[in-house]
């Protein structure tokens, strides 16, 4: 028969509610973080069906088509692989904390190859079109996260991978990166918003059917926003949650840090 609590025996009732909000609290983490991907999933979907059927569709016969790769490779790479990489430290614990690092890094690294992608497609249809670069604040912003992205990924792998810093710098230096590591991730999602909103504009122009008539497209871009915006929150509740830091030792097993 199943042990009886009572009252007499407080510490096993402890121990006991103890166990149960543990558990509680690894359903929590893990609902949030499927909520994460299907918000994020949902996002490049609806981003696909938008170009699909309003846009002109994916090809490399046009420019207009190249240039139809650059919202869902901004996607793709800036909010769904880059809030994977973010979380790895708050989800995958069934690995040791140095094969977490490399994971973070590789992560971080094809979400800053697949941005780049994204970014020649939107300059190749500017040098075709001849239509300036660099005018707008989407622009400015997207190439101010796109060149933090390769710097901290460059950082990051010379701090903490190879050949690697001292434990003592590293723990100097991990809060700085964490901290404009989330910085540059609520900043892509600003990128992505101001996109949407931009590429809405110039492409809605048809009377009865601009971006202020909310046709279907306009529908379309607005739900991609809200997808973006719910999976960038979720995202930065899960990091900034310091109940799921984990606690590991410094480079090697000396001194204890969070992350």
């Amino acid at each position: 028969m199943p042990k009886q609590v009572t009252i007499s025996d407080p510490q096993v009732l402890i121990d006991e509610i103890n166990r149960f909000m543990a558990t509680l609290k690894k359903l929590l983490l893990y609902s949030v973080y499927i909520c994460i991907q299907v918000a994020g999933l949902a996002a490049l979907g609806l981003c696909c069906k938008w170009v699909v059927h309003h846009l002109g569709g994916y090809s490399l016969a046009t420019p207009e088509q190249i240039f139809n790769y650059h919202p869902a490779l901004m996607i793709l790479s800036m909010i769904v692989i880059n809030g994977n990489g973010i979380l790895v430290y708050r989800i995958q614990r069934c690995v040791g904390y140095r094969q977490q690092k490399w994971l973070h890094f590789g992560i971080q690294f094809v979400a800053t190859v697949l941005a780049l992608v994204g970014a020649y497609a939107v300059y190749h249809f500017h040098a075709v079109k001849h239509i300036p670069h660099l005018y707008s604040l989407h622009s400015w912003l997207g190439l101010s996260v796109l060149v933090t992205m390769i710097l901290m990924s460059l950082a990051g792998f010379v701090t903490f991978l190879w050949p690697g810093l001292g434990s003592s710098t590293q723990r100097l230096i991990i809060p700085l990166h964490a901290f404009y590591g989330l910085f540059n991730f609520l900043m892509a999602a600003m990128v992505v918003l101001t996109g949407l909103t931009e590429k809405a504009l110039f492409s809605m122009t048809s009377p009865g059917q601009q971006y202020r008539d909310s046709p279907p497209a306009a529908q379309l871009v607005n739900l991609i926003g809200i997808a973006v915006v719910i999976c960038t929150a979720l995202v930065l509740g899960l990091a900034i949650n310091d109940d799921l830091r984990r606690r590991v030792s410094g480079s090697g097993d000396k001194q204890t840090k969070k992350h």
